[in-house]
């Protein structure tokens, strides 16, 4: 017994030593002498529908280290070179004579000389567009100056318009809706992404357009003697989105109205073509098609001369059919917001709005589910 029993011991330690000489050492590589800190070069890639003249003419690069986290928010132009970066003042800092500015970062970590350089690390990074005068960028600067502050919390939200930029006799049939300004094209991407001196040191970019595109067109008929003043007439929508999380794209609200002005842009038959066009974050319809007040409600402003008088008409149609047909949202799978599903929608109001020199309304032969419906303001007449 006492022989198996060493005849076995002498096997497996046999098998041990056999099994140690047969594996292969690979030594790990030393990256002890590596510089702690990259150069990076950003390259953005642009859609061919987007035409040069659309391009924004400032960019936001925003880098957020995963591990021992420090963050950079650098401005650039619309092919990725690096022009400024921000500092916990919110302003962009541009080069020196040098070409040198400084990185914001937590007190432990090491200065970096360079501009465009960062500590080497896992990063998650976001390019967006600037439009101070259409939207601001929420926790920016924070975001810039404390590393603590998370990605998630840049949000793009629409400027409110000023109550003193209004038309104080115009008619407000969506009182609980506040007025922005046009959400105007805005483009991102986001990525993670590893960068060291021993990596490939370019973030490339596929620019894409978070906001939608959206494009009325309503067709008008007017009697003998009467005419559309300047061939123009203001619109709004309301439900429109105010603001967007830029790392997910989710938008949660629907509380606002966005104006628009359409302009006469061709004929059918007899009924003139009247078509705009406005950017929103997202678009959403109201609960009841036959609602004349809430989301999804378009309205017009239409001022009319006949003769020595003109008179100011207001007229609403409510949408939401068509909006919910369009698609133009999907629901996130926990329900926590929503993205947008569709980058442009055009609605066609079949229904034609007849208006005379005192009147204004459905016009004959009218199409489809949307019915106009007019206001009892529908009585300013104007001296010229």
């Amino acid at each position: 017994m006492k022989k198996i029993t060493a005849i076995l011991i002498r096997t497996a330690v046999l098998t041990v030593f056999l099994s140690f000489h047969a594996c292969t050492f690979v030594p790990l590589e030393d990256k002890s002498d590596l510089p702690e800190s990259v150069s990076v070069n950003v390259n953005l890639n642009w859609s061919q529908d987007v035409a040069e003249d659309e391009k924004p003419d400032g960019m936001y690069i925003a880098m957020s280290r995963i591990i021992n986290s420090v963050h950079y928010v650098w401005t650039a132009d619309p092919d990725g070179n690096l022009t400024g970066q921000l500092q916990p003042s919110g302003q962009p800092d541009q080069e020196d004579q040098s070409g040198q500015a400084t990185a914001s970062m937590t007190p432990e970590e090491p200065s970096v000389p360079d501009f465009g350089t960062v500590l080497n690390g896992e990063y998650y990074i976001m390019a967006f567009n600037s439009m101070a005068d259409s939207y601001r960028i929420d926790a920016l600067d924070e975001f810039a100056s404390d590393p603590t502050v998370s990605m998630r919390d840049l949000v793009a939200s629409v400027v409110p318009v000023d109550p003193a930029e209004l038309d104080p006799d115009k008619a407000d049939f969506n009182p609980s809706f506040t007025y922005v300004k046009e959400a105007r094209p805005l483009f991102l991407d986001v990525k993670k992404q590893s960068l060291a001196p021993d990596l490939d040191p370019e973030i490339s970019f596929d620019m894409k357009s978070v906001t939608q595109k959206l494009t009325f067109r309503v067709l008008l008929e007017t009697e003998e003697g009467v005419s559309i003043q300047d061939d123009r007439i203001m619109g709004e929508i309301s439900g429109v989105a105010g603001s967007v999380q830029l790392m997910s794209a989710q938008v949660r609200d629907s509380s606002y109205r966005v104006l628009f002005s359409l302009k006469k842009t061709g004929n059918e038959g007899t009924r003139d073509v009247y078509e705009g066009v406005t950017n929103v974050f997202g678009l959403f319809p109201g609960n009841n098609s036959s609602d004349i007040i809430g989301a999804g409600i378009l309205q017009l402003t239409i001022t009319a001369d006949c003769g020595d008088q003109s008179r100011r008409f207001h007229a609403g149609v409510n949408l939401s059919s068509s909006i919910r047909q369009a698609g133009l949202m999907e629901e996130f799978e926990d329900g926590s917001g929503y993205r947008a599903a569709k980058d442009a929608a055009t609605f066609e109001v079949q229904s034609v709005l007849h208006i005379s020199k005192d009147q204004i309304g459905p016009g004959d032969g009218s199409q489809g589910v949307e019915i106009w419906f007019d206001s009892d303001d529908n009585d300013i007449d104007i001296e010229v």
